[in-house]
């Protein structure tokens, strides 16, 4: 359905919008669930790549066959993202949040548990559904809690569950696996969710949707759906920049991540343990640490616009990526742990200035969809283009008689240079960022141009 073609009307609740309006203890409860379940959700997405070299022998897989079943994953994340977002502007997001929440945690243990590939596969279906309708509930809910001007801390808090989460899913899992083995190490990670789901569903009370923002839903906006949607995104350049950036970004940069324990262990002979001491410090105090610093950052530069803070982000970007390229073409492993030093953090800093961006610019009426289509793209890229991509690059150079250490290096090194296109495509929307002070969005709704 299109929007309307008149710009709407003021809104009449100026001051929750303008800041003054103060959040209450159900949005901190809100968001204290949101964020535990988010972490739990990047834990069990991280436990794969921590424990595929174990997982990898055991069903005697080539680097593209263990690649391959992230393709599950990757594929129900895709399939049914965007209905979770449609979900989401519609249902109750606590609910849909609570049951999701439970499966993604029953389908890890139940993946621990398994002893074919067939089934291993399986769960890591049932993973993909649950994980798909967490996180568009999560963030519309919280935005729902926060005013704009505050909303950027709450997306920084919720988006500190991914340095949590990443911590877990590598240094907490490579020690599981370790001492008891990599069944073990899932079925805990997958029985320490469960509970999560009735906490949500129970504590949290439903918000009024887009009930804190500034300018009025459109009319049809509630009611816009999938087409409208991606129309509106295509039209605003500026959001449809951020978003491309953001989905290169992950696909860059986590993406490498995925292949980064196997690349410890192969290249520099480290264990499960002790690769995943070495990215648990990255991901719990690197990690940490750029998202505070992002946030503080951000506030900061608000007072100078939105383009300044786009072009802030892709100037990081920039010089992350060049450091990503040293670390995995390196040969000697304290400097590849220093450009990790380098280059992780940053994939932090971004993350929570990007969905307050998305939050801010999308109506409140297909928000969520804006969400799931930008997560649709991310789990696209990071779950499915650049493992395939790098197992296949690894085979490739392995076949051609380089040792398997050696074909992983410069497979990972062909692709590192992707992180410079990122920070293009930020560079790109501070360029036309401008616009949305004087243009109206597609179908003449006038923009809000809120800041991080």
């Amino acid at each position: 359905m299109a929007y309307p073609t008149e710009p709407p009307a003021a809104a009449t609740v100026p001051d929750q919008a303008a800041g003054t309006f103060k959040p209450g203890a159900q949005a901190w409860l809100t968001l204290a669930i949101a964020t535990v379940i988010y972490t739990l959700n990047v834990a069990d997405r991280f436990i794969f790549p921590t424990l595929l070299q174990p997982i990898k022998s055991e069903f005697a897989l080539s680097d593209t066959g263990v690649a391959s079943l992230n393709l599950a994953l990757g594929l129900v994340l895709m399939l049914f993202g965007i209905p979770a977002g449609v979900l989401a502007d519609r249902v109750s997001r606590r609910y849909l949040l609570g049951i999701c929440a439970t499966l993604f945690s029953a389908m890890t243990a139940l993946g621990g548990m398994t002893t074919t590939l067939t089934a291993f596969v399986a769960t890591r279906l049932g993973l993909g559904l649950g994980e798909a309708g967490c996180t568009p509930p999560s963030l519309t809910l919280i935005a729902d809690r926060f005013p704009a001007a505050r909303r950027g801390v709450a997306m920084t808090i919720f988006t500190l569950g991914v340095c949590a989460g990443s911590f877990c899913g590598t240094a907490v899992a490579g020690a599981l696996s370790d001492l008891y083995g990599w069944h073990t190490a899932m079925l805990v990670f997958g029985l320490s969710g469960l509970p999560l789901g009735l906490l949500a569903m129970f504590l949290i009370k439903e918000p009024v949707r887009g009930d804190l923002d500034k300018a009025a839903t459109p009319a049809g906006a509630q009611r816009a759906g999938v087409l409208a949607t991606f129309a509106y995104i295509w039209r605003d350049k500026t959001l449809c920049l951020v978003m491309i950036g953001g989905a290169t970004i992950c696909t860059w940069g986590w993406g490498l991540l995925w292949w980064t324990p196997a690349f410890l262990m192969r290249t520099y002979g480290l264990t499960g343990s002790e690769g995943g001491a070495v990215l648990g410090k990255l991901h719990l105090v690197g990690g940490a640490t750029a998202t505070v610093c992002a946030a503080v950052a951000m506030h900061w530069l608000s007072r100078r616009g939105m383009r300044v803070q786009i072009w802030a982000i892709a100037a990081v970007i920039a010089c992350a990526a060049v450091a990503s390229i040293v670390a995995y073409t390196a040969t000697h492993l304290p400097v590849s742990v220093l450009c990790l030093w380098l280059y992780v953090p940053v994939l932090y800093m971004y993350t929570g200035p990007t969905f307050s961006l998305i939050n801010n610019m999308a109506p409140p009426g297909i928000r969520a969809k804006t969400v799931a289509i930008f997560l649709l793209a991310t789990s696209f890229g990071n779950l499915i283009l650049a493992p395939m991509l790098i197992g296949f690059l690894s085979d490739l150079f392995a076949a051609g008689g380089m040792p398997s250490g050696a074909a992983l290096r410069h497979a990972m090194g062909v692709f590192a240079p992707l992180g410079l296109a990122a920070a293009g495509a930020y560079a790109a929307a501070g360029i036309v960022s401008g616009s949305r002070h004087a243009e109206a969005t597609p179908g003449h709704m006038k923009s809000t141009n809120y800041h991080v």
